[in-house]
């Protein structure tokens, strides 16, 4: 867990640090692979999870992240309610950069951010890891199955970059009571009224996509 007390170097627009959210309820085993990685960009990591997902909780002290416990994911009888526990955690930010990003998204060593700018949405094309083993160095990413967006361009919201001065006032997400966490996401990038941009890097997705999008039923990817 070394890497997590790597200080963050990763600026935007302006000189300004980036601030990260990642959501991780059930997906503690691929939390404790992509935790550090992100700790080593970002000004700071908020880890977002229920109030029992006690794996998660570990996690994330072990890497001396933030960690938000929040009952907002199954409030009022919601099957999986993302968008509300973002909104809660985007409050808890002071403006900036932020980086929404799915706890199986395992970063590269690098990431050059200093010619992004405000008023655009941002996110890089992802290449699939589906079965568990060592983690590939970045420079060998090319030889893995490419994610759905290389085909459909969908800006998902795996990793979702943006200036919060840009997405006026909350509630930022749909916070209706979705039936899979896709929703809220979805209707995040429809909403968004500025330019849709690809980074120039890609990143790697952990494990099969999509088949959680009702509560964690993959295996553990230890």
């Amino acid at each position: 867990m070394a890497a997590a007390l790597v200080r963050p170097i990763l600026r935007c627009w302006g000189g300004e640090t980036v601030n990260a959210i990642t959501i991780c309820v059930g997906y503690d085993d691929f939390l404790r692979h992509t935790l550090p990685r992100m700790q080593s960009h970002f000004e700071s990591v908020t880890v977002v999870t229920s109030l029992d997902d006690n794996r998660t909780i570990s996690v994330g002290g072990a890497c001396h992240a933030n960690v938000r416990r929040t009952d907002a994911f199954y409030a009022a009888g919601a099957v999986f309610n993302k968008g509300a526990a973002l909104d809660e955690a985007l409050r808890g930010i002071n403006g900036g950069w932020v980086c929404v990003l799915d706890a199986d998204i395992y970063l590269p060593s690098t990431m050059d951010l200093a010619v992004i700018s405000r008023g655009a949405l941002y996110s890089p094309f992802r290449r699939l890891m589906e079965r568990p083993g060592t983690i590939p160095p970045d420079d060998q990413w090319g030889k893995l199955d490419p994610g759905p967006e290389y085909t459909n361009n969908e800006y998902a919201g795996y990793f979702h970059l943006f200036h919060l001065d840009d997405i006026g006032p909350p509630p930022w997400y749909e916070e209706n009571i979705w039936r899979t966490a896709q929703g809220c996401d979805s209707m995040f990038t429809n909403r968004w009224r500025f330019p849709k941009l690809r980074l120039p890097f890609e990143v790697l997705h952990l494990g099969t996509p999509v088949v959680n999008w009702k509560g964690r039923v993959s295996p553990q990817w230890e």
